[in-house]
């Protein structure tokens, strides 16, 4: 919402939206944008992030702003229309339907070739085709054959598992090196007072540890997963949950809260590395 004009800015406030049903909203923020240097014209910008609880079309109502208009010498109230919007479904909400396989119309042609079959019934033979010992006939000698072939197709097979304990070991190790980095990236946003840095480096510090140790890709380490995961871990699901808030709304910490929620990450890490 943008108010324009001449006046004391200073006293320009919105409550924009609260307590909208099936939007969840977080608290507004305002700039101004002076045209004189007194202040006393210009524009006053309040932004504030909302997000659906559901898919669908959904409807945000009308803001409005008083103020007093000195040609009418009364307050006037302006209105905005109410704003539709349509809101997809995630991904991770859309089911997946199975294709259907279609059994039945596969056993009609099944039932006709199994009316033309016939029970099975052994050759009898009278005599011996040939005087060579069975073992050394043609049909024997593939049964060693095999066995050779199984013997090299386990032995490759065991030379090809050590190559994904290789590809641990590098994951792992780069882990390590990300995680050093985002560790000194949290004390420099600590040292700075920036909470939405901090907690972004966090999340990374520990997106990296608990991706070598659940065998997935980073950006599938989500607070969703971590919910899922550490339910016994309140800090570090607190941290993923800051850590998607500060994208919205900023958070004051003070410097007492930058070293608890330091000391509990770097715990978290290390234990993880120590295993």
């Amino acid at each position: 919402m943008r108010v324009v004009g001449s006046g004391n800015f200073d006293r320009v406030d919105s409550s924009m939206l609260d307590h909208v049903e099936q939007w969840r909203t977080y608290p507004p923020k305002s700039s101004f944008n002076g045209n004189d240097p007194l202040g006393h014209k210009g524009e006053k910008v309040f932004e504030q992030p909302v997000i659906a609880s559901k898919p669908g079309v959904q409807s945000l109502p009308a803001l409005s702003f008083s103020y007093f208009d000195p040609n009418t010498k009364r307050y006037e109230t302006a209105h905005s229309p109410p704003l539709s919007v349509t809101i997809s479904p995630s991904l991770a909400d859309g089911t997946q339907m199975a294709p259907s396989l279609a059994a039945n119309a596969a056993s009609g042609p099944m039932d006709k070739l199994a009316e033309g079959l016939k029970a099975d019934h052994a050759a009898s033979q009278t005599g011996m085709s040939s005087l060579i010992p069975p073992y050394l006939q043609p049909r024997f000698l593939v049964l060693p054959s095999l066995l050779a072939l199984a013997f090299a197709g386990g032995w490759v097979g065991a030379r090809r598992r050590k190559k994904p304990v290789e590809q641990i070991a590098a994951r792992n190790r780069i882990a390590r090196r990300a995680t050093k980095r985002a560790l000194a990236q949290m004390e420099s946003a600590a040292r700075s007072s920036n909470s939405a840095q901090f907690f972004n480096s966090a999340r990374a510090a520990l997106q990296q540890s608990l991706a070598a140790q659940w065998q997935l890709a980073p950006d599938e380490v989500t607070t969703a997963e971590v919910q899922a995961r550490l339910s016994d871990d309140d800090d570090i699901r607190q941290v993923f949950a800051l850590a998607d808030e500060s994208k919205y709304a900023g958070r004051d910490l003070k410097s007492t809260d930058f070293v608890r929620w330091m000391h509990a990450v770097r715990q978290r890490l290390m234990a993880e590395h120590a295993r």
